[in-house]
């Protein structure tokens, strides 16, 4: 149990209560014509705060690679984010980049410290970036908009990604801590601390309850009260947790390093069902819920489909690259990349081949999609942008 005090109404660790610094000075990323989110753009890690993934419309086939971005640093596993005209790619080099979405420029570019690893989150034309192992590390609110930042929150390193849940801030630091901050000044609402020996090794998941899903290095899944931090119910599967769950309807889906794939009730963590790969060393990557189906990868270079309902596997595709980040259900199709520097989509009915590409290093983060097009990360450092053919050509004959 966490040693709590009373914070703002709250329960919050003791000695905790002074880390947030407000900021005001100007930076090279400012973006005036960001412009407001819409229903198509791609905010927060997995789409969504459930991390589901999917998306209801797929893409015209063929498509063809329209620009390649050099970001100078490797990624994350999480996918670039897309909002307005630009897309926000964050490296494990420190930095965030803003690129037009129509020609592959550069429109901006801020360091926030050694490494961002876990993906930022969007909101308001303010983008939340978690900062790990760096001299700088915690989470720093910036707003695009003015170029200003707004606030830091000076914490432990932060490894994982950032939830936005209404006017909330929240994420995990390397000591185990769940911290959520006010999205506008950066106060501390709550924390709840876990054992410090078992690492949170993933993006805060918001599950149907409302529960917070965490889970960590040593098989402990935890489901935390989104408004006060308190413990609802903790699962222990015995197996390491390293790939972001997903939540569908009152589902939790979890897969681990061992081969194993769980569905587990979100308002108390009972096991509804579980699946074993035939080799228990694979590790699993995270998932994408959709269309009553599950869709997740493996380090054998399978994608698998099951059933949501009850874990029967329907199909796999057998690849000869490692699949280590989630999969992208988009209507009826799935986009993924492999470590042997391929972009693939399947068919999600029946796993059939539809389209391949090759890129320039392994691709070891998610898809994204937006406004038709899939945007792909790969080592060591690009950002693709691939579109339908014909909408390449009209580029082509507008130039």
């Amino acid at each position: 149990m966490a040693e709590l005090t009373k914070h703002h109404g709250r329960e919050v660790p003791v000695g905790l209560l002074a880390m947030t610094v407000l900021l005001s000075g100007c930076s090279s990323l400012q973006i005036t014509d960001a412009g407001r989110s819409t229903a198509n753009d791609w905010l927060t890690e997995g789409g969504n705060e459930a991390r589901t993934n999917s998306v209801s419309r797929g893409l015209t086939f063929p498509l063809v690679e329209e620009w390649k971005y050099n970001a100078g640093g490797g990624f994350g596993p999480g996918g670039a984010l897309v909002a307005g005209g630009y897309v926000y790619a964050h490296t494990r080099k420190g930095e965030l980049h803003a690129i037009d979405l129509e020609n592959g420029k550069k429109k901006g570019l801020e360091s926030f410290g050694e490494s961002v690893n876990g993906t930022p989150a969007l909101s308001n034309n303010v983008i939340f970036v978690p900062s790990a192992w760096g001299s700088r590390h915690g989470v720093v609110a910036h707003d695009l908009t003015s170029g200003r930042q707004l606030w830091k929150m000076e914490c432990p390193p932060v490894d994982e990604g950032i939830l936005l849940l209404d006017d909330m801030v929240i994420f995990s630091d390397a000591e185990s801590t769940l911290h959520s901050v006010n999205a506008r000044t950066g106060a501390i609402i709550w924390q709840r601390s876990f054992d410090p020996t078992r690492a949170i090794s993933t993006t805060p998941v918001l599950a149907d309850g409302p529960a917070l899903i965490v889970a960590d290095d040593q098989g402990g899944i935890h489901a935390v009260s989104p408004q006060g931090g308190d413990l609802l119910w903790t699962k222990d599967i015995g197996e390491p947790i390293y790939a972001t769950p997903a939540a569908a309807a009152t589902s939790v889906i979890v897969g681990s390093t061992r081969g194993s794939l769980y569905a587990l009730a979100a308002v108390d963590g009972t096991t509804q069902w579980h699946h074993e790969t035939s080799d228990s060393s694979v590790k699993l990557a995270s998932p994408a819920v959709g269309r009553g189906r599950v869709f997740i990868g493996g380090s054998d270079g399978m994608l698998r489909a099951l059933s949501l309902h009850d874990g029967t596997l329907e199909w796999t595709w057998h690849g000869d690259g490692a699949i280590t980040a989630a999969p992208l259900l988009a209507g009826n199709q799935v986009f993924f990349g492999t470590m042997r520097r391929s972009v693939y989509a399947l068919d999600a009915n029946s796993g059939h081949e539809i389209w391949m590409a090759e890129v320039e290093g392994r691709v070891k983060s998610a898809p994204t999609i937006r406004g038709g097009s899939l945007f792909i990360l790969s080592e060591p450092r690009h950002v693709y942008k691939f579109s339908p053919q014909e909408e390449e050509d009209n580029v082509a004959s507008r130039e």
